[in-house]
């Protein structure tokens, strides 16, 4: 339970960029969803400074 706990913020972040760039991969299979989930992650790290609670979820995922 403490896993759950300490993960589920950073894990939730990455659901809500990985399901939309999978359906974005669907639409256009040249490009691919892993690949808009590595732009959109690298876009969001650009512009979120303050993740000290997800830190430890995205590096899980």
């Amino acid at each position: 339970m403490n896993f759950i706990k300490n993960n589920w913020k950073g894990i939730l972040v990455c659901l809500l960029i990985s399901v939309p760039s999978w359906f974005f991969g669907k639409l256009f299979p040249i490009v691919g969803g892993a690949v808009t989930a590595i732009i959109v992650g690298m876009v969001v790290a650009i512009f979120w400074k303050k993740r000290d609670g997800f830190d430890d979820g995205i590096k899980f995922t």
